[in-house]
């Protein structure tokens, strides 16, 4: 797979939110990180990360948009937002985090 040219790209929402080429390991894959291309742009990569705070729209959004070229490959959660909870032994709220789906990954049919 390491040599296999492999198309991603990559969303200003999840590029702004830490999904970097970083951990990019492979020469053979290309990374795209162009904003606003055009549908007829976009299905030419083997994979496309959206993301968003909501993913129920966004999922409608894109098999609305990409059914007949890609599916969904996976969905993964992010940070959402702290909250507070009470437990009957501590006297005071403690934070606990809470994650939601932010972005879905979509592979080439």
């Amino acid at each position: 797979m390491r040599d296999k040219p492999v198309s991603v790209h990559i969303d200003p929402f999840c590029a702004e939110n830490g999904i970097s080429r970083f951990g990019q390991v492979f020469n053979a894959w290309e990374y795209n990180k162009t904003e606003n291309l055009s549908r007829e742009d976009l299905i030419r990569f083997d994979y496309l990360l959206f993301g968003n705070t909501t993913t129920e729209y966004l999922r409608s959004e894109l098999m609305a948009n990409f059914s007949s070229t890609h599916k969904e490959y996976f969905a993964t959660e992010g940070f959402h937002r702290v909250k507070y909870r009470k437990f009957k032994q501590l006297p005071l709220p403690y934070p606990v985090f809470d994650f939601k789906e932010k972005v879905i990954v979509l592979k080439k049919l």
